[in-house]
């Protein structure tokens, strides 16, 4: 497998999604990367467990690490499954200084949460764009879709593990070359992460 460190210089933007359970291999990768997303579904450490099988403790040093390199961005996503739960993610997340995802599940019912309903003027947020919250400070800022969402723009998506990179979750495996030629980026091989890339002409 080619270094994050090959991919940095073949890309643009090397950005990768991790559950942030591994702090020291994540320090490993953060010197080639532009951006890092972590995963967490509760700041409550016996919620997170149980959810993630990973400590919120390790999640927050992952945290702490990315926010060190001023050149990273750092974003955390969160998926809306309770209001209750994802206004506390959200506020947490206002806390320690770093922006948001909260991400509508995928095939859900009409019943299920929905990210308009929140309270976002309890909150202290004002509506920007059509998924897009910031707070009225202006320090923070919520950012919402749907993981089935179709459009990436011009930006391609390879999923990346030690076994190499698929584009989709289920997809063939690619050959190096054809990652390239695909303008792809890698992260570390502990992380089984999604790989977004801007191609530059």
């Amino acid at each position: 497998m080619r270094p994050a460190s090959e991919w940095a210089r073949l890309c643009c933007l090397v950005s990768i999604n991790t559950h942030g359970g591994h702090p020291g291999a994540l320090a490993r990768a953060l010197p080639w990367l532009d951006e890092v997303k972590i995963h967490v579904d509760s700041f409550d450490e016996k919620r997170q467990r149980l959810s993630m099988g990973i400590s919120i403790e390790q999640v927050r040093k992952s945290i702490a690490l990315s926010q060190s390199f001023a050149s990273v961005r750092t974003l955390l996503n969160h998926p809306l499954v309770a209001p209750d739960e994802t206004c506390a993610f959200i506020a947490e997340a206002r806390s320690l200084g770093v922006n948001c995802k909260v991400i509508a599940l995928h095939g859900a019912s009409s019943l299920a949460p929905n990210l308009h309903e929140l309270p976002w003027a309890q909150m202290g947020y004002q509506h920007d764009h059509a998924r897009t919250w910031s707070h009225m400070n202006g320090t923070h800022r919520v950012h919402g879709r749907r993981c089935d969402d179709g459009d990436l723009g011009d930006r391609t998506v390879l999923f990346v593990g030690p076994a190499g990179a698929r584009q989709g979750l289920t997809g063939a495996h690619l050959e190096s070359t054809q990652a390239v030629s695909r303008g792809k980026s890698w992260s570390d091989p502990d992380f089984f992460s999604t790989i977004s890339s801007s191609k530059t002409e």
